[in-house]
């Protein structure tokens, strides 16, 4: 059965969904379906030899997968008291096992870790969603009140994730703000100005660097240069408004919000030293940032219209910081305080 899903690379598509996957729970088979979706863009790659700019997006997906699906596997399991549960969760520990061993042999620049990773992807998907998910399919067929139990406890997950992914976008202080907000002018009226810090963080000659990279390659670099300014933006009860290109807006409303800020600031100087001390060792450019910081009234709200909406943070003295980071490329500093 399994030459089925032999790699077959006159074809362009690895595996196509039929009911032989279907366990018949509807979420459990949208997040079978994306397994299945990761699998095919990485067979795909690899029979056009391209499978090294795709693998990195591949275990980024593969682990948000596992974040969120076999949470909620399992937290239907526990509701309708599967008998294998323990069985199944296990499984699950060895797939994230496997995924981690692959992305570690990626990171040193093993070859052959595309071919391998679509092989496991391959064996899991015809022995664990076509076996054991079928399983748990027929344990809950068989149960009206499981089922109903379990089906309760999806909805609660898919809340949760829905959760994760607004807070992601919108930064919970915000949400704490704006959460019977609209963009009408009767909003509007209700709005008040509060004392914020505001830190604006830019990359230096972002140009000329991207000009050297691949647009995947460019937004991974991105990704670095910002996540290397988030724990430091965390502990220091900060939190980021927007990403403007190759800028942050990250604000503080905590008291003494300038003293946060300011900290902010030289943390993220001494990490970036840091960085490009690992940049060094490949001979890569060495990365500089200029920073803004300033204190002062502004209004939190929604911007945009009745369909489309983004939080955002408005005032002079969002302008002001935006304007002293850029004297700091004039005055050659990385930093300056109004």
């Amino acid at each position: 059965m399994e030459s089925n899903l032999a790699l077959d690379q006159r074809h362009s598509t690895l595996i196509i969904w039929n009911d032989s996957y279907n366990i018949g729970i509807k979420e459990i088979d949208d997040q079978h379906k994306m397994l299945i979706h990761i699998a095919n863009e990485l067979f795909e790659k690899i029979s056009l030899n391209k499978a090294s700019d795709i693998l990195e997006q591949v275990f980024n997906s593969l682990f948000e997968y596992i974040k969120y699906h076999f949470s909620t596997e399992e937290r239907l399991m526990l509701a309708c008291n599967y008998p294998d549960y323990i069985k199944h969760k296990n499984s699950h520990a060895q797939f994230v096992d496997v995924i981690s061993e692959l992305k570690k042999r990626f990171d040193i620049g093993e070859p052959a870790v595309a071919t391998d990773a679509l092989r496991f992807l391959r064996k899991w998907i015809f022995n664990h969603i076509k076996a054991s998910d079928k399983y748990l399919a027929m344990f809950l067929q068989s149960n009206e009140h499981d089922r109903i139990n379990a089906q309760l406890e999806i909805a609660y997950s898919e809340i949760e994730r829905l959760n994760a992914i607004l807070e992601s976008a919108i930064p919970k202080p915000f949400l704490n703000r704006i959460a019977f907000q609209t963009p009408s002018t009767e909003s509007l009226r209700l709005l008040e100005e509060e004392q914020l810090s505001i830190l604006f963080c830019d990359i230096r000659s972002y140009t000329s660097h991207a000009e050297r990279m691949t647009a995947r390659e460019t937004l991974k670099f991105l990704n670095s240069i910002f996540s290397l300014m988030e724990p430091s933006i965390s502990e220091h009860e900060g939190f980021i408004d927007k990403f403007i290109g190759d800028a942050a807006l990250v604000l503080f409303d905590r008291k003494e919000s300038a003293t946060h800020a300011i900290q902010t600031a030289i943390d993220i100087q001494f990490e970036l030293v840091r960085y490009n001390q690992e940049r060094e060792k490949t001979d890569l450019p060495e990365i500089q940032v200029g920073i803004g910081i300033n204190t002062g009234p502004v209004v939190v709200g929604l911007l945009g219209t009745q369909t489309r909406v983004s939080s955002t943070v408005i005032g002079d003295h969002v302008n002001l910081s935006a304007r002293l980071q850029e004297l700091t490329k004039t005055l050659r500093s990385d930093l300056l305080i109004s």
